[in-house]
């Protein structure tokens, strides 16, 4: 007989906790109410795991007391539109909410501050996007699952070395531990370096000098958007080692979650995490006296027109020529840009 209530306690159980995440409706989650759940789901769904009847007979004060105890960051949906200020925490939209809440806990602790509203909106509903890969390209060839070039980061403090001119198709990913790419570059003269990065998700790039063992100076970060087109970067070095760091984040917040590595191994019963962006990006550095027109008038007849389309295209994804209109060492569509808003003009 008691094996049969412990079986019958289990199936209700489960039965109730299926219920939950369907009963988790208006109400507050930090007041008795006698409604079903409140109105935070996350909040609504993490106490109904404790105690189901808060999702199937009524939200009564030991509900409060557990959603007091355990819901401390768990803000989504909150109540006000995610591009609206709010000194409450959250927002009104569930997967955009928890996106921008795992990689920055603020948003979803304290209040849906300015910063929550341009994180918010550079990451969520941006549909995934791939690079177009220019011909000659450096592969970076760093599997997702080792950390071969991640310097300082790691005990051989191995980076990978850049010079003037190279093009580097990398990878990085949030996998445990997060994947930070060196590249370094020797400086022998004071000048001036034009850096140029594009990339698949929202990528972050760090300057450094030094060396691991000291002294290892910061000295600035600059963000690059998902295939917004390549972010030109001018910076001034003085003579030395300095070392340009790729990682997935912006330049206030490093990213933390969704660039899975496609080789780590799940644990059984784990679901793949989510992918919202691709990995690769692309790097490279130039000095800054290139040569480069910026004229799209390929064909010198005066026009810009289809002759001058078909020569860029000739060039496509090939290195630094007359059709590198944006000056950025790589024909593509930031050069197909310039050249059709300059169209029979």
């Amino acid at each position: 007989m008691k094996i049969e209530w412990h079986v019958l306690t289990v199936l209700l159980s489960t039965c109730l906790h299926a219920q939950a995440s369907g009963q988790c409706l208006d109400g507050p989650c930090d007041e008795p109410h006698g409604g079903l759940g409140c109105v935070v789901d996350e909040c609504c769904e993490a106490v109904c795991d404790v105690d189901a009847n808060c999702c199937s007979i009524g939200w009564d004060e030991f509900c409060a007391t557990i959603a007091d105890e355990i819901c401390a960051g768990l803000a989504c949906p909150g109540a006000q539109p995610c591009d609206q200020f709010s000194t409450v925490p959250g927002c009104d939209d569930r997967d955009c909410c928890r996106l921008t809440c795992d990689h920055d806990w603020y948003c979803c602790s304290t209040q849906w501050d300015a910063f929550c509203i341009d994180l918010a909106s550079d990451i969520c509903d941006v549909p995934p996007c791939e690079l177009s890969i220019p011909t000659g390209v450096i592969v970076e060839a760093e599997p997702c699952d080792e950390r071969l070039n991640d310097g300082c980061n790691i005990l051989s403090g191995e980076t990978r070395a850049i010079l003037l001119g190279d093009v580097i198709l990398g990878t990085t990913t949030t996998s445990s531990p997060r994947d930070t790419d060196w590249f370094s570059i020797e400086i022998f003269e004071t000048s001036t370096v034009r850096v140029f990065i594009e990339s698949e998700f929202p990528a972050q790039l760090v300057l450094q000098s030094g060396v691991c063992a000291g002294p290892l100076e910061f000295h600035s970060v600059h963000e690059a958007l998902p295939c917004a087109g390549a972010r030109q970067i001018d910076l001034e070095l003085a003579p030395g080692t300095w070392h340009l760091i790729v990682a997935p984040g912006f330049e206030r917040i490093g990213l933390r979650a969704y660039l899975p590595c496609e080789l780590d191994e799940l644990e059984k019963g784990e679901e793949p995490e989510p992918t919202y962006f691709g990995v690769r990006y692309l790097l490279s550095v130039l000095p800054e006296d290139i040569t480069c027109s910026g004229e799209p008038d390929l064909d010198g007849d005066g026009m810009i027109d289809g002759a001058d389309l078909t020569l860029l295209l000739v060039e496509w994804g090939g290195a630094a020529s007359e059709a590198d209109l944006d000056c950025d060492g790589v024909v593509g569509g930031g050069d197909l840009a310039l050249l059709l808003s300059s169209w029979s003009r």
